[in-house]
């Protein structure tokens, strides 16, 4: 399985047969309650997104997570059944999309929108998707934090206020408290005399207000990587109205949601006061020396339907009342509000313009045991977050490329277990403006025994005679653990490495619907059942002398037309 910068791979079925051409521009229904043409070159550049918990060791996911995609290539986004807008829909927290042909992406001629994505119990968040390729599939992944179980280094809560018919009656103030892992709070202040006002600026009649917020601190990659849509804003629009890419150094952010009435409060008739503590420890990029009192830095805030962020300002650093570094500023609605300073897109700053980073992967574990994802950091000399390659394989003899490097002086490159957030390899500094390869070692514990898996797939019509041999990718989940793979079905068939005996949810995802079974692949006794309403039914033989065991699955339509 291979990984690119920032995404990974994504299932999706192109269902296809040397069917004759009779049956080429027909229709039929090879799942339930889902109609597609037997044609497997309708669309390009399949993407899969899926919503994620922030704390990646938690089995809690946010599995009815709704996406609604916009942005300047919006149009040219589709389904599998060639949905557009608001007709594409997410199940199980996975969306699958492709372009339109007519797209035909390229490095010079990116396709690029945005997906939004919330979820009941979690903080929305938002992915900006950069397609530079019409065949590639990509697999991005959204983190999602849950409001009762963040993760490390974030902090979230929850609270009533009264109002007087849609009005502040008092001085009410949200505090984001600090943590163990999370040594700044964030407070944000709603002065008495405030009206709640919808996104129209319409306003609001209610008695009462419900608010979230939730601080994301600088101190954990858990807080870094649920950053929304990445550190580099493909459309951000700066202090002097220009819209240009650019990429972030965060020295904190919130997200701020308040309802009253069942309206989703998004401006107010006075500004709210927010308050964002920074950690003494930041290293300010500008004075190259750590964050002090009367430095500056500009805030942000991002439009998160649309992924654009837009610099509205700048906040001077004070100490407060308990001697803590802490940046205000005045919010005039409600987004997520950040802290950063901001360079022109990597290679836009300094003399490393188009400077480019192989890193040539030394491991002690091998592509077959390379089953564990991993968080690769490019970092400053102070260890604070530029960039990462998230969810990536990391495996000896692998090599990655780096598009654009950072043009400071000195750099480095910090691999995270994604199961244990504990570092597994970090290269010594180098000058990413001038080294154009670099090695880093990574040392881990090795995943259980491995067996081969072969997949034998057929999709069945009941109501025709007619059995087809689906391309697609396939989804194993091993829910006692942070083991996703995923690996490609070709023309039914595929084969792929897991753990011996470990149970697994075998998953394909098409049209909005997921079909699925429940597997024990080993060697002294497989099983295999349906699980749920498209469940897959399949039987597993074993042979001892080749350590493989032979999975033949079936999937049912009841109206294939």
């Amino acid at each position: 399985m291979k990984t690119n910068f920032t995404a990974i791979f994504r299932p999706i079925i192109y269902i296809f047969l040397g069917l004759s051409l009779v049956f080429a521009c027909q229709k039929i229904n090879p799942f339930e309650d889902v109609e597609l043409t037997v044609n497997n070159d309708v669309y390009i550049s399949p993407v899969l997104v899926r919503a994620v918990n922030a704390d990646i060791n938690s089995n809690v996911q946010p599995t009815e997570a709704v996406a609604v995609i916009s942005g300047t290539g919006a149009n040219l986004v589709v389904d599998d059944l060639g949905n557009k807008g608001s007709s594409i829909k997410m199940t199980g927290g996975v969306l699958t999309l492709n372009l339109l042909p007519e797209a035909n992406p390229s490095p010079t001629k990116p396709v690029v929108f945005n997906v939004y994505v919330s979820c009941t119990g979690f903080v929305s968040s938002n992915q900006t998707i950069r397609i530079t390729d019409s065949k590639e599939p990509l697999k991005i992944y959204v983190p999602l934090v849950s409001v009762t179980a963040p993760p490390k280094g974030t902090s979230v809560v929850s609270q009533n206020a009264t109002l007087n018919n849609g009005v502040a009656s008092t001085v009410t103030q949200i505090i984001a408290p600090t943590t163990s892992t999370k040594t700044e709070a964030a407070t944000i202040t709603i002065p008495a005399g405030t009206r709640m006002l919808d996104a129209s600026g319409a306003p609001i009649s209610s008695n009462s207000l419900k608010v979230q917020m939730a601080h994301f601190g600088t101190g954990s990659p858990e807080s870094v990587q649920s950053f929304p849509g990445g550190f580099i804003a493909e459309n951000a629009v700066t202090a002097d109205g220009k819209t240009q890419p650019v990429t972030f150094e965060t020295a904190g952010f919130v997200a701020i949601d308040m309802e009253a009435g069942g309206k989703a409060v998004k401006n107010f008739s006075t500004p709210i006061d927010v308050a964002i503590g920074v950690s003494s420890t930041q290293i300010n990029p500008i004075t190259k020396a750590p964050i002090k009192e009367g430095d500056t830095v500009p805030v942000w805030s991002l439009n998160s339907e649309t992924g654009q962020w837009k610099e509205e300002g700048v906040s001077t650093i004070v100490k407060d009342k308990d001697g803590k570094l802490v940046a205000s500023f005045k919010a005039s609605h409600l987004s997520y509000w950040n802290l950063d300073w901001s360079w022109e897109y990597f290679g836009g700053f300094g003399d490393c313009s188009n400077a480019t980073l192989k890193i040539n992967v030394k491991s002690n574990l091998t592509l077959q045991q390379a089953i564990y994802p991993y968080e690769v950091q490019i970092q400053t000399a102070s260890g604070q977050y530029l960039a990462g390659l998230h969810s990536q394989e990391m495996y000896e003899g692998l090599s990655l490329t780096i598009p654009r490097m950072p043009a400071i002086s000195q750099a480095k490159i910090v691999v995270y277990s994604t199961r244990n957030w504990q570092v597994v390899g970090q290269t010594n500094l180098f000058n990413p403006c001038s080294v154009g390869s670099i090695q880093v070692s990574i040392t881990d514990t090795p995943p259980p025994a491995q067996i081969t898996l072969n997949i034998d797939f057929t999709a069945k019509c009941s109501n025709k005679d007619v059995n087809i041999k689906p391309s697609e990718w396939v989804y194993f989940w091993d829910q006692s653990g942070w083991d996703w793979k995923y690996a490609y079905l070709n023309q039914g068939k595929l084969s792929v490495q897991i753990a011996e005996g470990v149970e697994y949810y075998v998953y394909a995802f098409y049209g909005g619907n997921f079909y699925s079974g429940l597997g024990k692949f080993s060697k002294t006794g497989s099983t295999f059942v349906p699980n749920g309403i498209n469940g897959l039914t399949g039987a597993i033989n074993y042979n001892s002398a080749t350590n493989t065991a032979t999975l033949t699955a079936v999937y049912t339509s009841n109206s294939c037309k």
